[in-house]
């Protein structure tokens, strides 16, 4: 199954590229471990239109975000973060039957699944308890469209068997953030960090193929380990 086999390739990549741009660790390298969990505060709409979906206040605070983070800090301030999230955007499509002003009639929904690998530059500024940090990058990613009988929130009863992939493709992402590390222990951190996520996806439709922007913020909490 293709999105099984872009998986293993995500993991792979996330596991050798380290080793690659790191070939020796020194005593002074740093590293760190996060697992983060968010949500997209505001996706883009652009393009999406143009093919029946809808843009409305869904656009803000829609779909969830997980995403491991390993950090790799050669010298105290600079260093390389790789990234391994998984998140979702959903979507309304305008399906043009019945009565426009009955709730009924945008009944058909899509769930947009996006799985990045990224490599970004990493400034952070050490202090006693609070450190900011800066970000920016970009790598690739695997994007697969689902349908589903009903509107997938987190706080939704569709479960995911409930969705059927009905098309997917690779993708080229950027991004770029900041976030705020609170020392809890000197080996562990409670992080709040906001991301501008940059995607264009090549979305066929009747063999044509169109640019629709699937970029999003995104704010995310997590526990970092070092």
């Amino acid at each position: 199954m293709k999105i099984q086999t872009h998986a293993i390739y995500l993991i792979v990549f996330c596991l050798v590229l380290p080793l690659l741009v790191m070939p020796g660790k020194s005593e002074a390298t740093d590293t760190s471990f996060a697992f983060k969990i968010g949500y997209n505060m505001f996706r883009s709409d652009d393009g999406w239109d143009d093919v029946g979906y809808l843009g409305d206040d869904a656009s803000y605070f829609n779909g969830r975000n997980y995403s491991l983070e390993l950090d790799l800090y050669p010298v105290r301030y600079f260093g390389l973060r790789f990234t391994l999230e998984y998140f979702r955007q959903n979507r309304r499509l305008d399906n043009g039957y019945g009565d426009p002003y009955n709730q009924d009639y945008y009944n058909d929904y899509r769930t947009l699944t996006i799985i990045p690998l990224t490599v970004s530059a990493k400034v952070r500024v050490p202090a006693p308890f609070v450190s900011p940090y800066f970000f920016a990058g970009f790598g690739f990613c695997y994007w697969g469209l689902f349908e589903g009988d009903e509107e997938s929130h987190w706080y939704s009863d569709e479960e995911d068997d409930d969705l059927r992939l009905i098309q997917e493709n690779d993708g080229v992402t950027f991004q770029a953030g900041t976030g705020l590390e609170f020392k809890l222990t000197p080996h562990v951190a409670f992080m709040l960090e906001g991301e501008y996520r940059s995607l264009i996806i090549d979305f066929n439709r009747y063999n044509d193929d169109i640019e629709l922007n699937a970029s999003s913020v995104l704010l995310t909490t997590g526990i970092l380990i070092r």
